[in-house]
């Protein structure tokens, strides 16, 4: 009767198990697909000796870690603190990464391509609805070029957010722009390959909560970082050492040039 009852309490446990594995293994496989447990980790990166500091078109304060200079041109780097942000426009020479450091972002994004610079939405073509995501640290972004884009804190308060362009360049034209009309940014932007909206509905029809992004193209932006080589200032030990170098190579010619007459003199024997 024992040997029975036991049978039967294994069997129902074994029944239970096997019903719950499969129930696991979705769950596991939610975790895995949502991604939100796993925030992105932004390498460290080495700063450049002098990063050039110069303020954005919608107020916010970028200090460039990285420029085109010092990157071989491959990207530009921007460490971003704002409330407010760039009105809605298209690059068509960039694409972008945008990881938020702190705070909460609000970043809009449209699913419309615009590859010709001459062809914009609210101008010559019809507006565009953006679509709108509300990123917290530790959130990475794509923004590909041809696509109308825009960001600002969500909530008021002060945010920080890495922004890598690449290529690299538009330091430049943020060093140009500097205090300038949304205007004459506007027109300045064109001959730095992208459309600049003057006020925030010039291109945009409106905003929902539509944000889809399948893939922030991490792997891409990690290669980037990895592979392009950083210039590093001379050290000054390296400087004494080619000093050093230098003086002992001017020694030696010096010496090699004088020992011949020295040997002449030496072993020259007075004539009889």
């Amino acid at each position: 009767m024992l040997e029975s009852n036991s049978r039967f309490i294994t069997r129902k446990i074994l029944r239970l198990v096997l019903r719950t594995i499969p129930v696991l293994f979705m769950l596991m496989g939610l975790g895995i697909a949502s991604g939100a447990a796993n925030p992105f980790v932004f390498p460290t990166v080495t700063p450049d000796p002098n990063p050039v500091i110069v303020h954005g078109t919608g107020g916010e304060l970028f200090t460039f870690l990285k420029t085109a200079a010092t990157t071989n041109g491959s990207y530009s780097l921007g460490d971003a603190v704002f409330t407010t942000g760039p009105l809605p426009h298209i690059h068509h020479r960039e694409d972008e990464w945008f990881y938020v450091v702190s705070g909460q972002v609000d970043i809009e994004m449209g699913d419309d391509v615009y590859p010709d610079i001459t062809q914009v939405p609210g101008i010559n073509l019809p507006k565009e609805t953006m679509h709108r995501i509300i990123a917290g640290p530790g959130t990475l972004v794509w923004a590909p070029r041809y696509h109308l884009h825009a960001f600002q804190s969500a909530d008021g308060n002060l945010a920080e957010m890495y922004v890598v362009m690449a290529p690299g360049g538009l330091d430049q034209f943020f060093a140009n722009t500097e205090g300038k009309s949304p205007e004459e940014q506007s027109r300045i932007a064109l001959d730095y390959g992208f459309n600049l909206s003057i006020y925030p509905s010039q291109y945009v029809a409106g905003i929902d909560d539509n944000f889809m992004m399948d893939d922030n193209h991490a792997s891409e932006l990690l290669a980037l970082l990895a592979a392009t080589p950083v210039a590093e200032p001379p050290s000054w030990s390296l400087l004494c050492v080619s000093i050093l170098g230098l003086a002992g190579m001017f020694r030696f010619m010096k010496f090699a040039a004088v020992r011949p007459q020295w040997k002449e003199k030496r072993f020259k024997l007075d004539p009889l």
